[in-house]
């Protein structure tokens, strides 16, 4: 799994964790607080009944006189009172008195009740024998059939000279009180969606933002394991970029020992046998021999000479452009001038074998890059074209979109040089001479087609020959 995905489900688990928290919190914590506000009021209420009627009773009988015509009149009284968003118009609880025996003696809102044995009720039952009496039972809803709601009782003993006449219970249920609780709780749970998302989205910016440069440094160490090239990334983090720096040092020490190795290897392989050649002939040229043998070896190390100093070469301006990391000057280039002046320095090849170059010429075609390399590598390409097509043959060079095609009559490409063709120090034979060059051309024209962000392909053309194409970056 990703690191990126990680650090993503690690903030989505750690962001549910804290919304579901804070919903357990509301029900572990404000729900009992709403309840405590509830029954606390509810026990005054009851205390404040019960003494009421303690007060009107005595020699140990009830009285009720009074009592019922306050309840009633409370009951029925209609008032207005604005709390907050919700408006009361009248009283939301109910009263029932039983006697010391838990017989019902009255009932506010149902005198139906009335001689009803309410002795084994926990608020009764506790209340009758000195202790603190509530409860808390499931009831259908009176005004919405078939809906179940929460009704609180809490009584308080009637006492007269010190004994417990009775108890006075007030009831309330708790679907309004739950309905601000309610609402208290959705809106709280907004409040959590919404910072939740809020914290979400930020931990996806923190994450893209830790996450990116480290992207980008994979990206970088893949592009230089395939044998690409990249620009060291900016990272704008300075322990990022110093990573990067490591990185980038870490390639260039990598490549300068590998390179080394291999140019000191393939180096060796190809003088040794020009050198073998000329010291050949400087031996023979110390015995007596004619003066025709004397040219012929004479020719012979010049001509070793000559390819040593060709590869010395080659191989100066390929590690002069493989060391570059971009372009130097770039400026608009008209390619079918930079062709033209191709042709122009190989006219002497070209007539020397009587070649027909056919160019199809566009002047629209230009392309920004740096000239001194774009014409280095083309010529390399054009070159190849005129050695490896036999005298009298022909060369075809065309646009196709943002590419340029080299096609030439030669032999075409061999089946096992097809994957080879780029590596440095790597030649065919020419078809009229057998001799090989420096390989290290195509090196050249890959490495200047990768400076300019491009390609180049070498394949063998549908209609007989080889064809070069050197593909240009989108404009």
């Amino acid at each position: 799994m990703k690191v990126r995905t990680r650090m993503i489900l690690a903030f989505i688990a750690m962001v549910a964790a804290g919304f579901f928290y804070l919903l357990h919190r509301i029900d572990e914590s404000v729900r009992p607080i709403y309840l405590v506000a509830v029954e606390d009021d509810m026990i005054e209420l009851a205390t404040l009944l019960s003494s009421d009627i303690s007060r009107r009773s005595e020699e140990g009988t009830l009285v009720l006189e009074g009592f019922r015509e306050l309840i009633s009149h409370a009951m029925w009284r209609r008032f207005e009172a604005v709390i907050y968003d919700r408006t009361k118009d009248r009283i939301e609880f109910g009263v029932y008195v039983v006697d010391h025996n838990g017989i019902v003696v009255f009932d506010s809102l149902d005198d139906s009740r009335r001689g009803q044995d309410y002795s084994e009720w926990i608020d009764v039952r506790r209340t009758l024998t000195g202790q603190y009496g509530a409860r808390a039972t499931w009831e259908d809803d009176p005004q919405s059939p078939g809906d179940r709601v929460q009704v609180f009782y809490v009584a308080s003993p009637i006492v007269v000279e010190g004994r417990v006449l009775g108890a006075v219970t007030v009831y309330k249920t708790t679907s309004k009180g739950f309905s601000y609780f309610l609402q208290v709780r959705r809106e709280t749970m907004r409040g959590a969606v919404l910072v939740s998302l809020l914290v979400l989205g930020w931990g996806l910016m923190i994450t893209h933002w830790v996450n990116r440069p480290i992207q980008q440094l994979t990206e970088y160490a893949q592009t230089i394991r395939d044998g690409g090239r990249a620009a060291t990334p900016m990272l704008g983090s300075k322990d990022m970029e110093s990573m990067a720096r490591a990185f980038d040092e870490m390639r260039e020490a990598l490549e300068g020992k590998a390179y080394v190795e291999q140019y000191v290897q393939t180096l060796t392989h190809e003088i040794k046998s020009p050198l073998s050649a000329i010291r050949g002939a400087a031996e023979l040229l110390e015995e007596p021999m004619t003066e025709e043998r004397h040219a012929a070896f004479v020719a012979n190390i010049r001509g070793e000479s000559a390819r040593i100093q060709q590869l010395v070469d080659r191989l100066l301006e390929l590690s002069a452009i493989e060391n570059r990391k971009g372009l130097r000057q770039t400026e608009p280039i008209a390619l079918d001038d930079l062709v033209h002046e191709i042709l122009d320095e190989l006219s002497p090849v070209i007539e020397t074998k009587h070649l027909r170059v056919n160019f199809e010429a566009d002047p629209a075609k230009h392309v920004k890059g740096e000239r001194f390399l774009l014409k280095l590598a083309l010529r390399n390409l054009v070159q190849n074209a005129c050695e490896f097509t036999p005298t009298s043959g022909g060369i075809h060079i065309y646009y196709r979109a943002c590419s340029l095609h080299i096609h030439d009559d030669g032999p075409g490409i061999p089946d096992y040089a097809a994957n080879r063709v780029f590596e440095r120090f790597y030649s065919l034979q020419r078809p009229e001479t057998g001799k090989k060059s420096s390989g290290l051309g195509l090196s050249i024209v890959r490495q200047v087609a990768d400076l300019h962000q491009g390609e180049v392909h070498l394949r063998n053309h549908a209609e007989g020959g080889a064809e070069a194409v050197f593909v240009f970056r989108p404009a």
